[in-house]
């Protein structure tokens, strides 16, 4: 189309575009910065993209004065680019496939926040810290009454449900420095480190927000599902003073 600016427009092609063919018109501008100055040489520019499989990395641009004799030239250049960006994804795949694999250990599969060993990890680097000790923490453990009979009786979508709703308002952000952990099939303990705990009184008010977000959220859950059954929980909790000094097992069981 003669009538179109390409100094200002390019068309690409695109799956992702609704129009017909996936033609986009975009600004050149916006990826290349001096534009202008390369259209007024005598000159012919490249628009490549870096990719691997499905993947596009980035674009990159060719300049040259004679197409002809840098033609191939170029399809070398692109397939190099291409065999090192290539290298580079897969030794990122096996990395994060190891990665994952590591991760695998400390998550529950079912809710994806942390199990009893990712808890166990956190608080042994927490507790690592010195600064940590200057502050009081508190630590809640709920337990899901009924999961035994919810299982059985409406099987393991139902149970993955309910349990899913409970770490799910658990994880929620308040604003406040907390770490949650599913620590058995039908517990959860949840940590305050916020900082501003002085007292058991402090603690119960922080914890009881807590608790009524969660009851909140399965007042919700009860209302709308009309099971034969309501999602219940008991909750304890525990306050570590300024200056604590004890161990994982001994916070849960006061807990």
């Amino acid at each position: 189309n003669l009538d179109i600016d390409y100094s200002n427009e390019y068309i690409i092609l695109s799956s992702e575009s609704d129009e017909e063919f996936g033609l986009i018109d975009d600004d050149l501008k916006m990826i290349v910065p001096n534009a202008e100055e390369w259209f007024r040489d005598d000159t012919v520019f490249i628009v490549n993209a870096l990719y691997v499989e499905d993947y596009q990395y980035g674009l990159y641009f060719y300049k040259t004065e004679d197409i002809r004799y840098m033609a191939n030239r170029v399809n070398r250049m692109s397939r190099a680019l291409n065999l090192s960006f290539g290298t580079v994804y897969t030794r990122m795949i096996q990395k994060g496939m190891q990665m994952e694999l590591e991760q695998a250990a400390y998550l529950d599969p079912m809710t994806q926040i942390s199990n009893l060993k990712g808890l166990e990890k956190w608080f042994e680097e927490f507790s690592e810290k010195s600064e940590n000790h200057t502050n009081a923490v508190a630590m809640a453990i709920f337990k899901l009454d009924k999961y035994k009979y919810i299982y059985e009786n409406f099987g393991v979508l139902e149970i993955e449900e309910v349990v899913n709703i409970i770490a799910r308002v658990l994880s929620g952000n308040n604003g406040r420095k907390k770490f949650t952990a599913r620590i058995s099939d039908d517990e959860f303990a949840l940590v305050d480190y916020t900082g501003d705990l002085d007292d058991a009184k402090s603690a119960e008010t922080i914890l009881t927000e807590a608790v009524s977000s969660l009851q909140s959220g399965v007042e919700n859950y009860n209302s709308v599902k009309f099971k034969d059954y309501a999602v219940e929980l008991n909750v304890g909790f525990t306050l570590l003073n300024k200056g604590w000094d004890c161990d994982l097992r001994s916070v849960m069981r006061l807990a």
